[in-house]
């Protein structure tokens, strides 16, 4: 959440926003405020879980809502099986909120169904034997999470205001439990923007990381103001520089096209080097 609202990522031994980060980094949703623009954070868990509330205030976020403040929407098996929330009433609930907007909005989403305990899905979408714990839980609960953010866009679309929307997609952490391969694969992670509108479809396929969402909202929402960073716009792929900072507990390193480095706290370096074939695409 700080790499995507700030821009500068979270390093070991420093404050992160939220508990204690006082330093003046640039923050989206303020630079958004300035602009003229309506700021919504909402997010799928109870409004004080992990200190998202601070985050969302300490980022310049004037509206903030969690589960408590959302309808169950949907027959689900067992609705209190969601520790974490339902993404589909998250989703719906922000919907709301961009709906009623008087004014140009920044809607930040933090969906958190497929965390686990894994909760129970609604049937047409359980895909396997369900698992609260294991893999199939998780893919069942990925079904259904996916279906939600289909159901958004869907309905997003029935309104003047979607062609002039951009809709980002993406992932905090990969499921490395799950998941073969390496120390990149670790990180590998989804991100989609979509603004059939406003972006012609492409793939961009070099190194990059959650950083380089934080300026490219500035460049395609056009906002004005002073801001700094550490990372390059996608849209400025020219620019962009094939690089990752990573974080792993307390071992943090860069992943680049070619290869990667790794320190950790014993003070010891690693570096990799990937096979040609392995290039993320």
């Amino acid at each position: 959440i700080q790499a995507t609202l700030t821009g500068i990522p979270s390093i070991i031994g420093l404050p992160t926003i939220g508990i204690g980060l006082l330093a003046n980094y640039s923050k989206l949703g303020n630079i958004a405020k300035n602009n003229g623009y309506s700021t919504i954070f909402v997010q799928s868990l109870k409004r004080r879980s992990f200190r998202i509330d601070a985050i969302a205030g300490s980022t310049g976020f004037d509206q903030f809502y969690g589960m408590e403040d959302m309808p169950i929407l949907l027959d689900y098996q067992d609705p209190e099986s969601a520790k974490y929330g339902w993404d589909y009433e998250a989703l719906m609930f922000a919907l709301e909120k961009m709906k009623t907007s008087q004014k140009p909005f920044l809607n930040y989403i933090v969906t958190s169904t497929t965390h686990t305990p894994y909760p129970t899905v609604p049937k047409h979408l359980e895909k396997y034997p369900h698992s609260i714990n294991e893999e199939n839980g998780f893919l069942n609960t990925l079904s259904y999470t996916d279906w939600s953010i289909g159901q958004l866009i869907k309905k997003a679309k029935q309104h003047n205001w979607f062609k002039d929307t951009v809709f980002i997609i993406t992932a905090d952490h990969a499921l490395a439990h799950y998941q073969s391969g390496g120390f990149k694969e670790r990180f590998h992670i989804p991100l989609i923007i979509y603004a059939p509108d406003i972006i012609k479809p492409t793939k961009i396929t070099s190194t990059a990381s959650q950083l380089s969402i934080f300026p490219t909202i500035i460049d395609l929402l056009q906002l004005e103001g002073r801001f700094s960073t550490i990372a390059t716009s996608f849209l400025h792929r020219q620019k962009l520089e094939p690089v990752a900072i990573i974080r792993e507990g307390s071992v943090m390193g860069i992943i680049t096209d070619n290869g990667y480095l790794r320190h950790s706290l014993s003070n010891r370096l690693e570096k990799g080097k990937w096979e040609k074939s392995s290039k993320i695409d």
